[in-house]
């Protein structure tokens, strides 16, 4: 599967612990029977399990979510549809899209894309974005539509 290449803002943390506080997971329930879940501004600061394994289209808009980790989807194998909007999104794991087919994305994050070969749809930028370089999208090759 592909691979998605991402600009990782580093985190220095301030004081005597070692050992960072890991936040839980939060369980997002609004699962319908086609297999969309509405996990949409709900204030999650990480992405959250989901009720329904088989879940197609997983919409986490208008959060507070600032990582995605290489382990936060894995379980979703039929996962064709994520909904990223405005969030707070810092770091992506460069594995943490392999499955998807479509992602929607409009925040302000550097993102370069090379080998998301089963991507059909991207939608990212903003007004601050400044370029999309050739090869950033050279290994998307069944992207059908592409949003900017």
């Amino acid at each position: 599967m592909g691979s998605l290449s991402m600009l990782f803002l580093l985190f220095f943390s301030q004081g005597q612990s070692s050992t960072p506080e890991v936040e839980e997971r939060s369980t997002c329930g609004q699962c319908d029977e086609r297999l969309f879940c509405n996990c949409s501004s709900r204030n999650y600061r990480r992405v959250p399990t989901v009720t329904i394994t088989e879940v197609v289209t997983l919409d986490l808009s208008f959060n507070d979510i600032t990582t995605v980790a290489e382990d936060d989807l894995r379980e979703y194998t039929q996962l064709r549809t994520l909904d990223l909007r405005s969030n707070r999104i810092q770091s992506i794991h460069e594995w943490a899209f392999h499955l998807l087919q479509e992602i929607n994305n409009d925040d302000e994050m550097v993102i370069i894309i090379r080998s998301l070969t089963r991507l059909r749809f991207l939608r990212f930028g903003n007004p601050a974005l400044e370029e999309v370089r050739r090869g950033d999208l050279a290994g998307v090759i069944q992207l059908d539509q592409l949003e900017v």
